[in-house]
């Protein structure tokens, strides 16, 4: 039966395609994809399609969910065909597969619907015939399934399809449809889940909107109607359920589930296999099994989940998707189960991959590393957030967040830095107290964050809090003291209390200098900064002495190429313009910017900060136009990338507005 509000699908039209391009000896199709999807109704609307345009004698639809019922379907299919009625069903399905092959000129379609097993057709399978097309419809993709035969994929509805689909399910209803692409995205533009949603949200009156919100605090069982639409044989969730179940009961028993699991933690997209190979996981396998995994095991029930439809694995890049839907599904029937084992597994797979790779944060060579694994890193700070999990903060795991935040703002993600920093002291402080070391790390990263925001403010308050702990606790000497000494001196400058910061980084620098080497790039990032606030009050002498020292020094340690060695050739070009010296700032800024663009690319905020720089210097040269393009580009690029509210943008355009009346754009 087609359902209601059916839409048509790129898969109708494959499918359609593929049965055409047959005019002598037709190929059996077989319709793949998750469960949920809609190949029943690619199947039904092909069955609908030949019958109505009488391009068929016979359509025979069997649901194929074992073997005893495909040799039912075919016995009963006989009877009709040839007016015997066989008291052996064996027999009589064989007589039915001797009639398809007859050369009788009959124009026959034989639907295959929803094939659990593809052994359940071995000795069954339909014979090529010049007028017979076989149509197979099943979440398996077995190679001995798919292997010589025509095969239509069929993903999920496009957001066009999606928002269609509610649109007309919910017509009759227009005040229901508050929200409604958002619903849609909510679900994935699943078919099944929207089906499904559209008939409990009109069962219970309910607008898109309202649905969201009880979705949001729900679980997935809780939101299906009593009564299933288009007649369908179980809510969405079970579906994918007993998928994981058949999956899990194949060869390497018992390690498909717990893959799952960990994957439902992860981001739904691109999830490297090498974690599911890590220690971390096998050794987690092995726990749960009783019995060593390894990572041939591992590999292969990853194998088994694209086999079953439940992700699709992609062998170019060793990756994964799996539907969020389908992870959200798994999720509360661990939750449920009591199964938390895999948060932990997950947390510390992602933590031993990135540890192994050597990766230094602040490195822009490390950063592809970061950028791969950080998606899988948010996601599973977010699925563990429940009471139920948090015992997945091991110190391995708050290490690696620390890290992350510490990539977060050397590249320059601060919003998400803060989204991720904001969170973890809340989380640590309960079980490690106020004055714990990664508590008081976290604060500090989060304040640094907030600095790159321009959110000056409050980052000086967290700062001067941490700062007065750690005093105490550990003396005004300690590493970590001064590293928060440092950053308050930075965020007081953001606020302008240049005379004052210095005060604070001259003092942390001459502490830094006793214990530890002149050169360590600790002390070396103390003096850039102190540089910076003599700048800020024209102190240009004494900053061009500290800078130049400086910057010979962090060229020497990290390299031409560094961040932070490229930002102290910056603020020692603003000494040089302070002391008149325009060619040799100009030169300097200028080989800064290239080197920035290189090195971090035009969108990172030290890059577009330069060139703001830049442009200041070939105003100083008389080069008016050269500085107007050049604050038109890093104004638009700071406004895509740091919003039209930091401070750094506002500053931008303010200096734009002062440069266009110069270059004749008034009306600019």
């Amino acid at each position: 039966m087609l359902a209601d509000c059916r839409q048509h699908r790129p898969a109708d039209d494959a499918l359609r395609a593929a049965i055409a391009a047959g005019e002598s000896i037709v190929i059996c199709q077989v319709i793949t994809g998750l469960g949920g999807v809609g190949k029943t109704q690619v199947a039904a609307g092909l069955a609908h399609r030949l019958w109505s345009a009488n391009e068929l004698d016979l359509l025979v639809w069997i649901s194929a969910t074992s073997r005893a019922r495909v040799v039912n379907g075919y016995a009963q299919a006989a009877a009709a065909v040839t007016g015997i009625d066989l008291a052996d069903t064996e027999d009589a399905a064989r007589r039915f597969l001797e009639w398809l092959s007859e050369p009788h000129g009959r124009r026959w379609l034989l639907v295959l619907d929803n094939l659990n097993d593809p052994n359940d057709l071995n000795g069954l399978w339909p014979p090529l015939a010049n007028a017979g097309h076989t149509v197979v419809t099943t979440r398996r993709r077995d190679a001995a399934l798919l292997d010589g035969r025509q095969v239509v994929n069929v993903g999920p509805f496009t957001p066009d399809e999606a928002r269609r689909y509610l649109r007309d399910k919910l017509a009759p209803h227009p005040e229901r449809l508050d929200a409604v692409d958002e619903l849609a995205v909510d679900l994935d533009f699943l078919p099944l889940a929207l089906a499904q949603a559209a008939t409990y949200l009109a069962d219970q009156g309910l607008t898109c909107a309202e649905y969201r919100r009880r979705s949001a605090h729900r679980r997935l069982a809780r939101l299906a109607p009593q009564v299933l639409p288009d007649d369908y044989q179980a809510p969405v969730a079970r579906t994918w359920l007993l998928s994981i179940d058949l999956a899990n009961g194949l060869e390497p028993a018992g390690v498909a589930r717990p893959t799952m699991e960990i994957a439902a933690l992860l981001d739904a997209n691109s999830i490297p296999i090498t974690i599911f190979t890590s220690a971390a996981a096998l050794g987690h396998f092995a726990t749960r099994l009783d019995r060593v995994v390894d990572s041939t095991d591992a590999r292969d029930a990853v194998q088994l989940l694209h086999r079953f439809s439940l992700a699709t694995v992609d062998d170019a890049t060793a990756t994964m998707r799996v539907h969020g839907l389908v992870q959200r599904a798994v999720r509360e029937a661990t939750i449920a189960e009591d199964r938390f084992g895999g948060a932990g597994a997950a947390t510390h797979a992602l933590a031993e991959l990135l540890s192994g790779s050597g990766c230094d944060p602040e490195d822009p060579e490390s950063w592809l590393a970061y950028r791969t694994l950080l998606p899988h890193i948010m996601a599973v700070v977010g699925n563990i957030s429940s009471d139920t999990l948090t015992g997945c903060d091991s110190p391995t795991f708050r290490h690696l967040l620390l890290k992350v935040c510490r990539f977060l703002y050397a590249s320059g993600q601060y919003e998400t830095g803060r989204d991720l920093a904001v969170l973890l002291p809340h989380r640590w402080i309960g079980a490690l107290g106020p004055e714990d070391e990664d508590v008081l790390t976290a604060r500090n990263r989060l304040g640094a964050l907030l600095t790159g925001l321009g959110e000056h403010e409050s980052a000086r308050l967290i700062f001067s809090s941490v700062l007065k702990v750690q005093r105490h606790a550990l003396g005004h000497d300690h590493q970590e003291t001064l590293k928060t000494a440092n950053n308050l001196g930075v965020a007081l400058g953001g606020l302008g209390k240049y005379r004052e910061a210095a005060e604070l980084l001259e003092d942390t620098l001459t502490r830094r200098r006793k214990s530890a080497r002149g050169d360590s790039p600790q002390t070396l990032r103390t003096a850039n900064n102190l540089g910076e606030m003599l700048n800020c009050l024209l102190a240009f002498v004494q900053a061009s002495e500290i800078l130049e020292a400086t910057h010979n020094g962090r060229r020497e340690v990290l390299g031409e190429n560094h961040p932070d060695t490229l930002w102290t050739a910056k603020n020692l070009a603003t000494s040089l313009r302070g002391l008149n010296d325009n060619e040799s700032a100009h030169r300097l800024l200028r080989d800064a910017f290239d080197r920035y663009q290189e090195t971090l690319g035009w969108d990172h905020p030290d890059t577009l900060q330069t060139a703001v720089d830049l442009a200041d210097s070939f105003e100083t040269l008389g080069e008016l136009y050269a500085s107007r393009r050049l604050l038109e580009s890093a104004l638009d690029k700071q406004v895509e990338v740091l919003g039209a509210e930091h401070a750094d943008t506002k500053a931008t355009a303010n200096r734009l507005r002062r440069r266009l009346p110069e270059t004749g754009a008034h009306a600019g």
